[in-house]
């Protein structure tokens, strides 16, 4: 674990945070050493201590991202994969915590 993620994870413990969402800014050029200038196009990462960081970013912008490319899921425009999007989110434990999906 970096020095980074285990300030953020002590800092997210401390605020009682489960999860944080960065759009390109100071903050995601800290933790990421990247800069990224806000776009036309979202560009957000969500993290979560433990676990592995969900980049969401205009498919044709993922080669500015290769540590991300084995780990990364691409939701085309198509009609079949809005569907799985809203599959996984609906039904992944994690995602419905984050964002307070109940029953």
């Amino acid at each position: 674990m970096s020095t980074k993620t285990a300030l953020l994870d002590s800092l997210m413990e401390k605020y009682g945070y489960d999860a944080i969402a960065m759009i390109p800014s100071p903050n995601m050029s800290w933790l990421t050493g990247q800069a990224k200038s806000q776009g036309e196009r979202p560009t957000t990462i969500i993290y979560r201590p433990g676990k592995t960081a969900a980049l969401i970013i205009a498919g044709f912008e993922v080669d500015a991202a290769p540590a991300m490319k084995p780990a990364r899921h691409t939701y085309l425009h198509a009609e079949k994969y809005r569907e799985r999007a809203k599959e996984v989110l609906l039904t992944d434990p994690d995602l419905r915590k984050v964002f307070h999906l109940t029953d």
